[in-house]
């Protein structure tokens, strides 16, 4: 991911940011006003993880639609495997559902015991 310098003035002075223990870091300001995600190294490929991120959830709502389990388990985490499949047995077999456009931001990527986890905030028709 690249930034650019506009060449912006810099403050006189630095305000200060309190972090809590075992808080999220949050985004920081960028100079066009909107926030830059948190964690993110800078050779990070953002616009090619967020065409796969948002291929994935394209595979996920239609494994759902489908009640594929196979297909929801290979695209899940145990955890969301298991609350899916909760959910399904509960409403029974999900409606169809069409996506005309969806975006997908990065919000951060956390690092823990060697892992990157990457927030992901998805907007869809």
């Amino acid at each position: 991911m690249r930034r650019a310098d506009h060449g912006a003035p810099r403050a006189a002075h630095r305000k200060t940011r309190t972090t809590r223990i075992g808080a999220r870091p949050e985004a920081t300001q960028r100079q066009d006003g909107l926030r830059r995600p948190f964690g993110v190294p800078a050779d990070f490929d953002a616009p090619e993880f967020l065409a796969n991120a948002r291929q994935s959830f394209v595979r996920l709502q239609s494994a759902w639609d489908r009640s594929d389990l196979h297909e929801l388990d290979e695209c899940t985490t145990d955890e969301m495997f298991n609350a899916l499949t909760h959910e399904l047995r509960v409403a029974g077999r999900a409606e169809r559902t069409e996506v005309i456009d969806l975006t997908a931001s990065l919000l951060g990527i956390e690092t823990a015991a060697g892992e990157y986890r990457a927030s992901v905030r998805f907007s869809a028709i």
